[in-house]
C-alpha cells in the first residue's frame, strides 16, 4: 500500500524485507501475473497494460533461488530459454553468464549431463547455467528472485559479482529481491519495503 519507486535502467536494484514484506508480489505485479488494483506501473511513460502480454514478458530473463535446472544436458537447459537457438546462440550466453569455462572442462562439455535437478554439478555452477538460459533470450531485464538464496556466502558473493559485471557488460537493467544485506549492499540502489 502506498508503494511509489522510479527503477533506473541499466542500474541494479535490490529490494529488501523480511519474509512476508511484499517482495514477491511486487515481482509478480511487474511481470503481469496480476494486475495492479489501484495506481499504476510505467515503463518509461506507458502503462505496462498497454503492451502485448507476450511481448511484455519478452523483456524479461528470470533468475530464481531454486537455479531449476532439468535432467539432461548443459545445451538442453540453455535452449529451455529459446529452443530454436543455434550452438553459437548458446556459447554466446554461456560466456556471458561466465559458465562456458567450466562447461568446456566438463567431460563432454555442452552434452554434459547435469543430473536430476542439477545435482552433477554445484550451487554455483547450476546458478551460471540458469543465469545462461534467461540470457539467451536476449532480455533487457533480469528479474532475480533470491538468486543467491540457496548458496554459502563465497559463492553468493560470485554470483552478485556475476551479475553486476553482465549489467555493466550486457548493458542490463537488474532487479533483484532479496533478505541478505551482503546481497542488496552489493547493488546500486536499495529499496527497503517494511514488513
Amino acid at each position: 500500500n502506498g508503494m511509489t519507486f522510479t527503477i533506473q535502467p541499466n542500474k541494479t536494484t535490490a529490494f529488501v524485507s523480511g519474509s512476508g514484506g511484499g517482495k514477491t508480489t511486487m515481482f509478480s505485479l511487474i511481470e503481469r501475473f496480476y494486475n495492479v488494483t489501484d495506481g499504476g506501473i510505467f515503463y518509461g511513460s506507458d502503462r505496462i497494460e498497454t503492451f502485448n502480454l507476450k511481448q511484455w514478458r519478452s523483456l524479461f530473463g528470470y533468475v530464481t533461488q531454486e537455479a531449476p535446472l532439468m535432467n539432461g544436458t548443459i545445451r538442453e537447459n540453455v535452449l529451455y530459454g529459446k529452443p530454436e537457438a543455434t550452438d553459437e546462440e548458446v556459447v554466446e550466453a554461456l560466456k556471458a553468464a561466465f559458465a562456458y569455462n567450466f562447461v568446456m572442462k566438463l567431460e563432454n562439455g555442452l552434452d554434459s549431463e547435469v543430473g536430476e535437478g542439477g545435482i552433477k554439478l554445484s550451487g554455483g555452477q547450476k546458478q551460471r547455467v540458469a543465469i545462461a538460459r534467461a540470457l539467451i533470450t536476449k532480455p533487457q531485464i533480469i528479474l532475480a528472485d533470491e538468486p543467491t538464496g540457496a548458496l554459502d556466502s563465497k559463492t553468493s558473493i560470485e554470483v552478485m559479482q556475476l551479475l553486476k559485471d553482465l549489467h555493466e557488460k550486457e548493458k542490463l537493467t537488474i532487479i533483484v529481491v532479496t533478505h541478505e544485506s551482503g546481497v542488496a549492499n552489493q547493488t546500486d540502489k536499495i529499496i527497503h519495503i517494511k514488513d
